[in-house]
């Protein structure tokens, strides 16, 4: 199970029959299941079904991260040209901080998966496409680690500090 202080989503792609055969991602089919392992970190946490490219369009996505009170997202998953960076530059994720898990996302090809992340040995970047600008940062899993821990030890620290000082306005009143 996951340990860490986030909010977890697992976001499925089911293809739409519709719009034409994509067998991998085709209902009950192994490539639209979410892996085992990836369910078992987070059991409970919430799964939007998706049948674009972008997490948000034509889904519950949003709704779900109101409801949780989130206001940045750590985006990672598999096909990282396609799901991943458009769920990460969507015109909806505009309002989170951003951020992609390149140690944590894959695809069908090992240089379309670099090629894709090619922007991510800066570290920071913008995207500019067909008039959307979208502020995406990289994030490795150690950094992230990292982040949390400062984090944790920071709220611990206001919280003594807090703590402390209503223990010297009890004593003063």
């Amino acid at each position: 199970t996951c340990a860490l202080p986030i909010s977890i989503i697992h976001i499925q792609h089911i293809a739409n029959p519709e719009m034409g055969i994509t067998p991998f991602f085709n209902k009950s089919t192994d490539g639209s299941k979410i892996h085992p392992r990836v369910l078992a970190v987070a059991p409970d946490a919430p799964i939007v079904v998706k049948e674009y490219a972008d997490g948000f369009v034509g889904t519950k996505l949003e709704e779900t991260l109101s409801a949780l009170g989130v206001d940045e997202l750590l985006v990672c998953g598999m096909m990282t040209q396609n799901c991943v960076t458009h769920t990460a530059i969507s015109k909806s994720a505009e309002k989170y901080k951003v951020s992609i898990l390149p140690d944590c996302c894959t695809t069908v090809d090992e240089m379309l998966y670099k090629t894709t992340l090619l922007e991510s040995l800066c570290k920071d970047y913008t995207v500019f496409r067909q008039g959307l600008r979208a502020h995406v940062k990289t994030t490795t899993i150690d950094e992230l680690h990292t982040q949390l821990l400062l984090e944790e030890q920071a709220r611990r620290r206001e919280k003594k500090e807090f703590e402390g000082a209503t223990e010297i306005d009890a004593t003063n009143g």
